[in-house]
């Protein structure tokens, strides 16, 4: 049974504009089952079984500080965040 899951390598990028889209690249999610094993988890985007989900990422909004990430595995869904910093816009005036 899935117990928890947890992000052991953050992403390479965790500072964003405001309205940038979040980027899981070079982020690892590991999931630990109460059995005592773990599976590295990936990208909903990859073509295998055992994936993750980012929420609230796709269009980031100044002072959000997070993105909340969730695996389901037997039923079972749990959740965590990745922490981020994410900038005001200025617009540029010419």
């Amino acid at each position: 049974t899935l117990q928890s899951i947890k992000v052991t390598t953050a992403p390479t990028k965790t500072t964003y504009n405001h309205g940038d889209a979040f980027s899981t690249t070079g982020m690892v999610v590991m999931a630990y089952y109460t059995s005592g094993s773990r599976t590295i988890t990936y990208n909903a985007s990859s073509a295998t079984y055992q994936y993750y989900k980012v929420t609230n990422g796709s269009s980031l909004t100044a002072g959000q500080t997070s993105v909340t990430i969730s695996h389901t595995s037997g039923g079972v869904t749990k959740t965590t965040t990745q922490a981020i910093t994410v900038k005001k816009f200025y617009p540029v005036l010419r």
